[in-house]
């Protein structure tokens, strides 16, 4: 029969729970007592509140509280379980424990609360026994530069499990400490939804990390589409400025801002078609020169067919004077005869 006092402490803690916004599960298993009152002070002053009670009163309190789907909380019991009440978010809840750990070498019989990995790489051990008591505990090595190299990446220990004498005394040599000593937050009710711890684990540099990256997308975006914004608008009139200039300067349009440099290039542009005249020069020259002689063997040409013109004229000048002479000739034989006739034709008149 469970008695009165022990009724009333688990009706004060269902009334603590009805009034908090956030319920959370926590281990505190193997915190040690000092570092437990100085996690006690420091969330007090972040807000939040730690309840210690016996496991089986925080789970008939969880089980008697009306809260929505809160009851699934009192399955996440486990080592030496306290409740803590806040009103932030359960993230916000997550980092302020996390924050308030510190690292801590594994003792025998301890709980791993993560996967222990030892990475690979060098050690500043000299070949001997440590060979077999790392072999021992899954760890390959090899001889490098006399010392000896972890070869692989080697998981000693899964997340829950109990750590051995002798795996404790391993990670020791290796300077490898994979406690934690703080709050183990376990699980966060808020509003009907149970998170278990891992998933409000945060990374803030890479949360950081990636609103800087949206943010300066975004700005990228805006630029990129001329939307004014008071981040904006003065690269945006700079844009505009630099791309106005360019717009003139391949226009040849003067302004008081790009004389200077459409007279430079006008300038280099000259001086580019003056160095290339002189190569046209040249080439004009080789061609003047072979239209020389083209013209030269022309000349050539066309004296002979004049002097060759002018002997054709000659022998037909020669031709009709020999025409003219035979017309001569025989125009003065043919009166030749005619006198002779006319002699005969008035001799035989006078016989008669």
């Amino acid at each position: 029969m469970v008695s009165e006092a022990k009724k009333q402490f688990v009706k004060k803690i269902v009334d603590k729970i009805e009034a908090s916004p956030i319920v959370g599960v926590v281990n505190l298993e193997n915190l040690p007592t000092p570092q437990l009152q100085n996690m006690r002070s420091v969330l007090k002053k972040k807000g939040v509140e730690i309840s210690m009670r016996r496991k089986k009163l925080i789970n008939l309190a969880l089980n008697q509280s009306t809260k929505k789907d809160i009851k699934p909380l009192a399955e996440k019991l486990k080592g030496m379980p306290a409740l803590v009440y806040a009103s932030d978010n359960p993230f916000t809840l997550s980092a302020i424990i996390q924050k308030n750990k510190s690292e801590a070498p594994a003792k025998a019989g301890q709980t791993a609360p993560r996967d222990i990995v030892v990475k690979a790489g060098g050690t500043n051990f000299a070949p001997g026994p440590i060979i077999s008591e790392l072999a021992s505990v899954g760890i390959k090595t090899k001889v490098e530069g006399g010392k000896l190299a972890i070869i692989d990446d080697a998981v000693v220990a899964k997340e829950g499990d109990v750590i051995s004498q002798k795996l404790a005394e391993t990670l020791k040599r290796l300077d490898i400490k994979p406690m934690e000593v703080g709050l183990d937050l376990v699980a966060v009710w808020e509003d009907g939804l149970v998170f278990d711890a891992k998933q409000l684990v945060v990374d803030e540099d890479e949360v950081r990390q990636n609103f800087t990256s949206a943010a300066q997308w975004a700005f990228n975006l805006a630029i990129e589409v001329a939307y004014p914004t008071d981040e904006t608008i003065e690269n945006l009139l700079q844009k505009v400025a630099s791309e106005s200039k360019a717009l003139a300067l391949e226009a040849s349009f003067l302004t008081d801002d790009n004389k200077e440099e459409i007279l430079a290039r006008v300038e280099r542009e000259a001086l580019a078609v003056k160095e290339m005249a002189k190569i046209e020069t040249d080439v004009t020259n080789v061609k003047v020169e072979s239209k020389s002689e083209e013209s030269e063997d022309k000349v050539e040409e066309s004296e002979k067919d004049a002097t060759s013109d002018e002997t054709n004229v000659d022998a037909e000048k020669a031709e009709k004077e020999a025409d003219t002479k035979e017309e001569t000739s025989t125009e003065k034989e043919t009166s030749g005869d005619d006198t002779k006739e006319e002699s005969t034709e008035e001799s035989t008149n006078t016989e008669e």
